[in-house]
C-alpha cells in the first residue's frame, strides 16, 4: 500500500475476472466523481469507505486505516456530503 489518502484494491465487487484488479488511489487534494447506473454499486463503495457497510472483498485504506477495523481513525479523515439533505424544521 502506498502513502495516498484513500487505497481502494479490488473495487469491483460482482466476482467478475479481469487482467488487472482494479485499484483507486487518492492523494490529498483530489477530487473523485463516482459514477455509474443505477445498482452499479455507488453507495455500497461509498458506505464501505465510510465504514457503514460491509466492504466485500474490497481492501479499503483511508489514511492507512481500515475503516472495519480502524473506525474512529478512518472517520477523522472523511467528509461526506450526501445528496439528500434534511434540516430541522
Amino acid at each position: 500500500m502506498d502513502n495516498s489518502t484513500l487505497h481502494i484494491k479490488h473495487i469491483k465487487s460482482d466476482g467478475t475476472a479481469g487482467s488487472e484488479e482494479p485499484e483507486l488511489n487518492l492523494q490529498p487534494g483530489q477530487i473523485m466523481a463516482l459514477e455509474g447506473s443505477m445498482g452499479s454499486g455507488r453507495t455500497t463503495l461509498v458506505k464501505a469507505i465510510l465504514g457503514l457497510g460491509d466492504p466485500g472483498n474490497r481492501r479499503i485504506h483511508v489514511g492507512g486505516f481500515d475503516p472495519r477495523t480502524d473506525e474512529l481513525e478512518a472517520r477523522r479523515l472523511i467528509a461526506y456530503v450526501s445528496e439528500d439533505l434534511i434540516f430541522p424544521a
